[in-house]
């Protein structure tokens, strides 16, 4: 068996077996970038700045938009809009109010507690106070 300059064998494993833990280092940079991007609280980007960097009005948007709101992933969102979506009794036909006035009413989904609100209250708006037509409406009678 013939050694190369350093005193180890030509059949040496030493290459794969770097080559095995930069894979597996790489793929956990991987997972962690994953990770730090998937909890990103968008407070973080704009810590002192006072104003968030975008809001979102909670009786129009679809669950997927809700998702960058703090604290809210896939599940709440969709548990927000199944709420909204819900009907209200004594509604006019046809319309809905809006089933969101405030922040504070985010609460009443079930999930969403006194923090959550709290934190999520400053990438909130509500432009309209009057009733929202329901997605689903037909115009055209």
């Amino acid at each position: 068996m013939s050694t190369s300059r350093n005193g180890v064998g030509s059949g040496s494993t030493v290459k794969p077996v770097l080559d095995a833990y930069s894979a597996v280092a790489v793929l956990l940079l991987i997972i962690i970038a994953i990770a730090a991007w998937r909890h990103f609280d968008a407070t973080f980007a704009i810590r002192g700045a006072g104003t968030p960097l975008t809001t979102v009005e909670p009786n129009l948007v679809p669950w997927w938009e809700l998702t960058v709101l703090p604290r809210i992933g896939e599940t709440k969102a969709r548990q927000i809009v199944t709420y909204r979506e819900t009907p209200v009794s004594g509604g006019v036909k046809g319309r809905t109010p809006p089933a969101f006035r405030t922040p504070g009413d985010l609460a009443r989904v079930r999930g969403i507690g006194p923090k959550t609100v709290t934190r999520i209250a400053p990438y909130l708006r509500f432009e309209s106070k009057r009733s929202i037509a329901s997605p689903t409406q037909d115009f055209r009678s």
